[in-house]
């Protein structure tokens, strides 16, 4: 569903590997919420990254992922168009 709706196709390298931002949604934002009612650590929202669809790979010394806010929104109009 998510591949489907964004214009291109995004990789990020996450953990020392790289792999479709999709991917990451799913595997480590759905799944850590629904699992563990949690967001994972080394991902991040960042109001800084601006209104568009916005991923960062952080460097050292943290290593975190920082998405822009507006990715929220996005996720859930995918959810509610393939309702």
């Amino acid at each position: 569903m998510i591949r489907e709706a964004l214009s291109i196709q995004w990789s990020i390298e996450f953990r020392g590997e790289q792999r479709p931002v999709e991917w990451l949604l799913y595997k480590w934002v759905r799944c850590e919420l629904v699992h563990n009612a949690s967001f994972p650590l080394d991902i991040e929202t960042d109001g800084e990254l601006g209104e568009g669809l916005a991923v960062r790979a952080g460097g050292a010394p943290d290593y975190v992922v920082k998405h822009s806010p507006t990715w929220f929104d996005f996720l859930i109009s995918v959810a509610l168009r393939h309702d």
